[in-house]
């Protein structure tokens, strides 16, 4: 158990998963992978993501490569980038495409648009599919606030004492 700031953190580690608590609440869970056991590996491509958009080129030579894929179109579209594109392009595609699954969560809707661009023969264009699924930022409203004068509190004052 950990104590940082007044808030409790505490992990279970089962057999299966790693449940996490903040302050007696559940907030993570994840599945536990064994290499001795049954050589799976429990990877989450979000915790990568950041680091390879560092360097995109990292992702062809990554040795658990083919874990980071969340659904089977995104490892479809990594065969077909890397056939048709070059090794520039082709990883940082896919790793645009897995931070705009991964940060904005469209995974599945992602991965039934890129089924839909694999059938028709087409490559993701991820600028595009930024646009269609990365949410907008929407501006916030400019509030102006004018304040009464002070005379107006002193009569409201009066008012209350009489």
């Amino acid at each position: 158990m950990l104590c940082l700031e007044h808030e409790i953190y505490d992990r279970l580690i089962y057999g299966d998963r790693l449940d996490c608590y903040l302050s007696g609440a559940l907030v993570h869970s994840t599945p536990r992978g064994s290499r001795a056991a049954d050589n799976r590996h429990a990877l989450d491509y979000r915790h990568f993501i950041d680091s390879l958009k560092r360097k995109p080129q990292a992702f062809r030579g990554f040795a658990f490569r083919d874990a980071l894929f969340p659904r089977e179109a995104y490892r479809r579209t990594w065969e077909k980038l890397e056939t048709q594109l070059t090794q520039r392009q082709a990883c940082k595609t896919i790793v645009g495409l897995l931070e705009l699954a991964g940060h904005h969560g469209v995974e599945a809707l992602l991965a039934e648009r890129l089924d839909a661009l694999l059938e028709a023969g087409e490559l993701p264009d991820l600028k595009q599919l930024r646009d269609e699924f990365a949410p907008r930022q929407a501006r916030c409203p400019e509030v102006v606030v004018e304040m009464p004068p002070v005379a107006v509190y002193d009569e409201l004052l009066d008012k209350v004492a009489a």
